[in-house]
């Protein structure tokens, strides 16, 4: 991890988001079903999409600016709208929101990391790092007698990393961090 800091300085606030991260999993679970009790499942399911959807247009927004190119302006929007389009076909809220927790995660990890050169390897690393918190989670999840352990969970965060960096991959290379 100090390689991954000193070489490709991922900021500290990338670093507390992904712990904060990897932390909530004690607690986050009592939070959604405690949700779940007051607006019901079927409020919770609209919630999460309310959260996807509002997500998808403040990155959509927020890049559109950096495209400058109308063909990376339809990558973006085709990108968006596809997994909009297959995240409804999940059941369980708790995995749109690895994946979308991870895909912010991975496109700020990529940020920070190709924050002078956008390389093979900053791009790798970055997903890596985000990949990382994402298996740390997961065994946090393992040692705590509440929550389970899911291979599922990890795959859905390693999807959300790996959006997340394509999703920052579209940004033409002259586009400076935020």
């Amino acid at each position: 991890m100090p390689m991954l800091l000193k070489k490709y300085i991922i900021r500290r606030s990338t670093i507390l988001i992904a712990l904060s991260m990897v932390l909530s999993a004690s607690f986050t679970k009592q939070l959604m079903d405690i949700a779940i009790i007051y607006i019901g499942k079927g409020g919770f399911k609209i919630f999460i999409l309310i959260v996807l959807i509002t997500t998808a247009l403040a990155f959509f927004i927020a890049e559109a600016k950096r495209l400058r190119h109308p063909l990376r302006i339809f990558l973006m929007s085709a990108l968006l709208a596809s997994v909009l389009f297959f995240m409804r076909k999940i059941e369980l809220p708790e995995v749109r929101m690895h994946i979308l927790m991870y895909a912010v995660l991975g496109w700020l990890a990529s940020r920070d990391a190709t924050n002078s050169n956008r390389t093979v390897k900053t791009i790798v690393m970055a997903w890596l790092f985000t990949a990382s918190a994402g298996l740390l989670e997961e065994l946090f999840q393992k040692i705590l007698p509440y929550r389970v352990f899911q291979i599922s969970d990890i795959l859905f965060n390693l999807a959300g990393a790996s959006l997340g960096v394509t999703i920052y991959l579209i940004r033409p290379r002259s586009s400076r961090a935020l």
